[in-house]
């Protein structure tokens, strides 16, 4: 499941789809809950919601937190993230995106 940087340093709630479908043969959501200070690669568990067992009870659901860190900011979220860094005494070197960077966005998207 994707969540942002602020999801996952504050913590927030999220939907994900689950293995059953309703009627519409949609996927059914479950809210997972994600605690302030989550890594990338954290792991959620969704209970009741996994596989059936060869018994008819379904095991869980695990979830895996991806971190989405943007790949264009904005001059004043730029300017937050650099008070950010100081506050918290680190002095990234920043290095501006190339253009093949820029070029591989075009082609593939953000």
């Amino acid at each position: 499941m994707d969540i942002s940087f602020p999801q996952a340093a504050l913590g927030d709630s999220v939907r994900v789809p689950t293995l059953e479908q309703n009627d519409a043969g949609e996927p059914v959501m479950a809210e997972v809950v994600v605690p302030g200070g989550s890594q990338n690669g954290a792991m959620f568990r969704v209970p009741g919601k996994g596989f059936p067992n060869r018994f008819g009870s379904r095991g869980d659901q695990i979830c895996v937190a991806r971190v989405v860190v943007p790949t264009k900011l904005e001059e004043r979220q730029k300017e937050l993230l650099r008070e950010f860094a100081e506050i918290s005494d680190q002095h990234p070197e920043e290095h501006p995106r190339g253009f093949f960077d820029k070029l591989k966005d075009v082609f593939i998207g953000d």
